[in-house]
């Protein structure tokens, strides 16, 4: 009886830790944080390896436009709508529209992957920003 009850405990123990993970859905929306600050460095932690060569490029770019143009990207909101995963890869729909016009909303998605039992942005030169 005794071992019965520890075998549960620790069971319930084990489920409630996976419930608590690293969540497809939270990494994608600390990463869109990161990004509207620009704060590239938190961004690549929530990034695959391969991404983060492309966040170093985009941080490189950003340095490059003018202030009308930052201005731009300072405007952008966003909203996640729906996470589904597979396996080790999940996808995140999300809306974006701009602050000064929030009734124009896109609909795009964010590919994620599973990088060392973790949740990461996947982001490819082809796919960025669709």
């Amino acid at each position: 009886m005794k071992k019965t009850i520890i075998a549960l405990l620790v069971l319930i123990v084990l489920i409630a830790l996976v419930a608590c993970g690293n969540k497809a859905d939270k990494v994608a929306r600390k990463f869109f944080d990161a990004m509207d600050k620009k704060d590239f460095t938190a961004a690549k932690q929530y990034a695959s390896k391969q991404s983060q060569e492309l966040l170093t490029f985009a941080e490189q770019f950003m340095k490059n436009l003018n202030e009308d143009q930052k201005g731009d990207m300072d405007d952008m909101k966003y909203n996640i709508v729906e996470t589904k995963i597979e396996g080790e890869t999940a996808i995140v729909t999300y809306e974006q529209w701009k602050k000064s016009d929030p009734g124009n909303k896109q609909s795009k998605t964010l590919n994620m992957v599973k990088e060392d039992g973790e949740w990461k942005v996947k982001l490819d030169k082809g796919n960025v920003g669709k």
